[in-house]
């Protein structure tokens, strides 16, 4: 969905980052997902299914670009449609996730 204004690619993304633009990026997948391998722009994780109960780790402006992502893009986009929904503009889903900045060649941190 390359016109679709609450997706991102990961190449789109990559360029966004490496060029310093300030984007807080999400990963709604579990701990031990986080601790096989992560993005290393990664502000913040949160699992999929709490969101709401944590939205005081996301920013308070909500204008603020959100990245949400995880392994495949599904969870994420449920984040995302309901971070649009409760008034976060900007926030946009990974498309095809880990999976696909994997694939992408682009590196992944694992550990703590």
């Amino acid at each position: 969905m390359p016109n679709d204004p609450t997706e991102i690619t990961v190449h789109e993304l990559k360029e966004r980052l490496d060029a310093g633009e300030d984007i807080f990026v999400l990963d709604v997948r579990t701990h031990m997902e986080w601790f096989a391998g992560r993005l290393a722009d990664t502000d913040r994780r949160i699992s999929y299914d709490t969101v709401p109960d944590f939205l005081n780790q996301l920013p308070s402006d909500r204008t603020t670009s959100i990245c949400v992502y995880c392994r495949s893009g599904r969870r994420s986009r449920l984040v995302t449609d309901y971070l649009r929904a409760i008034g976060y503009t900007a926030a946009r889903n990974l498309s095809g996730g880990v999976i696909a900045w994997h694939n992408a060649g682009y590196k992944l941190i694992a550990g703590e």
